[in-house]
């Protein structure tokens, strides 16, 4: 449904560190929603109106794939972000 690429370097610290890491997505609304209910598409529309009243919940799969001196080196797993979106 999605995919993109981040063409600057991010430093991840070690020792369990975090880093915050700018995504630009775009998706696909109409294969996202896909085999929802009705009550879910209205309650994502809601929150995209500002009016809703319970949050929508995104989940992203993301397979990264690191460049190491031009040598790229994929995840061998999925990497799972999931969030809450309740509206602008």
């Amino acid at each position: 449904m999605t995919r993109g690429i981040l063409d600057q370097a991010i430093t991840i610290p070690a020792n369990n560190g975090t880093a915050i890491i700018p995504l630009l997505v775009n998706v696909d609304l109409q294969k996202a929603l896909s085999g929802k209910s009705a009550d879910a598409i209205i309650n994502f529309g809601m929150n995209l109106a500002g009016s809703g009243n319970k949050p929508t919940r995104f989940t992203l799969k993301m397979k990264p794939t690191i460049s190491v001196n031009g040598f790229p080196i994929t995840y061998p797993g999925y990497v799972d972000v999931k969030t809450e979106y309740n509206g602008i």
